[in-house]
């Protein structure tokens, strides 16, 4: 649960419907709008904040950083993903292993096409957001 509540609350984030400055709703009122329980709300506000994506003002609230459009590499947690690069890395080991050099070859032409494409993706999406968000340029 903490997962998902985490992603939906980042992806408000990255997409702007929450920009940075903005005042985060309660941990009550997350609570009741997600319909998950005040611990997942607060073990999924605490990643965010882990992330930089979040700050925390004494007697103010949790509010969204000035910094949380910028993303640094991270590892990935979409586990179907690894399971996929997992599948192919193994593929082409395992061609290798064989000695079957074609196979081995088509294994990671295949795995750089799909990485590829992942990245594009990714990208894609990064130059969505408005010139001078997130590109750091202003520290």
């Amino acid at each position: 649960m903490t997962d998902g509540l985490f992603a939906k609350l980042e992806e408000r984030i990255r997409t702007g419907a929450m920009p940075p400055g903005s005042r985060f709703p309660t941990q009550l009122e997350i609570s009741a709008a997600e319909n998950v329980s005040r611990t997942v709300v607060r073990e999924a506000v605490a990643r965010l904040s882990a992330q930089g994506l979040t700050t925390s003002r004494q007697g103010s609230g949790v509010f969204v950083a000035a910094t949380a459009q910028y993303r640094a590499f991270q590892v990935t947690r979409d586990r179907a993903y690894a399971a996929k690069v997992q599948g192919e890395h193994e593929a082409i080991l395992a061609a290798i292993v064989r000695m079957d050099s074609t196979r081995a070859r088509e294994a990671a032409r295949h795995h750089m096409q799909e990485s590829l494409s992942r990245h594009s993706q990714l990208s894609e999406t990064t130059s969505l957001r408005p010139k001078g968000e997130g590109s750091g340029a202003s520290d």
